[in-house]
């Protein structure tokens, strides 16, 4: 299969949504992981993984597509699309190995988050100019054999802006994955931006969420090779789940009833 594959989803055939901790590991490799969870400051880790991943359920119905790519051993580099501020708690229970999101500076403004941010391990990244320090943090993580969660448009982005409907890809991505030698696991996320509606978060009936995980890009891809894999992650989610146009990204004014039109 050539750079920028697709990976073929199959019908719909939900995964078996295990607990964490329980996936197709021996009992030394989970006593190993939790091991590592349980080591400053692994138990903030801890304890936000444990919150997304047996409190999102409660608000968001998966609907998950080769997840299993995201469980080889090593380093890799996980590059989703970004509709939502949602998706990194999504995507972190949604994924079963430990990963390590490169946020945004923005979020590290009040004190408090940043110390929360900090704990769990995430990585600054000033999105308003070349940052050479959090680049090469993220750097080190991947050569210290670390999964880093990223999203390489940057910012949230729907409709024409997005790279699902055509836009360019920056190529930080690929370049941090070449200066690694890490595999890329390309991935689309939609649904997650119908939170922004509060009363989602309190309704009977959960949110769907579709997720789907594509074969990993070596480190030589480019960002074309990317943005080709994002783009056929997404039309597969589209055809396999028959979404309709208010399935598909929106803005968070549109969600939350403040901008007119579709989105």
């Amino acid at each position: 299969m050539g750079v920028g594959a697709p990976a073929i989803i199959p019908p719909k055939t939900p995964q078996v949504d295990r607990p964490w901790g329980q996936g197709n590991m021996t009992s030394l490799g989970r006593r190993a992981r939790v091991g590592t969870f349980l080591q400053p400051p692994g138990r903030m880790a801890l304890c936000a993984h444990l919150l997304a991943r047996y409190g999102m359920p409660r608000v968001v119905k998966w609907h998950l597509h080769g997840r299993e790519q995201t469980e080889m051993a090593g380093p890799c580099l996980l590059a989703f699309n970004h509709i939502s501020h949602f998706d990194p708690m999504i995507l972190t229970g949604a994924i079963r190995r430990k990963v390590e999101w490169m946020t945004s500076a923005e979020f590290y403004v009040h004190p408090l988050a940043a110390v929360c941010w900090r704990a769990i391990g995430s990585i600054s990244i000033d999105r308003s100019r070349r940052d050479a320090a959090g680049t090469k943090q993220a750097l080190r993580r991947l050569q210290n054999g670390a999964a880093v969660g990223v999203f390489p448009e940057a910012g949230l982005r729907t409709g024409s802006a997005s790279v699902l409907e055509g836009a360019p890809l920056r190529s930080g991505t690929t370049r941090l994955a070449a200066l690694a030698g890490a595999p890329i696991v390309p991935g689309v996320i939609l649904g997650s931006d119908r939170l922004y509606r509060a009363v989602r978060w309190f309704s009977f009936q959960r949110t769907p969420v579709w997720v789907a995980f594509g074969q990993p890009l070596p480190p030589g891809a480019d960002a074309e090779d990317l943005a080709r894999a994002l783009r056929a992650l997404y039309h597969d989610l589209r055809a396999c789940y028959g979404l309709q146009p208010d399935d598909l990204p929106a803005t968070p004014q549109h969600r939350k009833g403040r901008e007119p039109g579709n989105p």
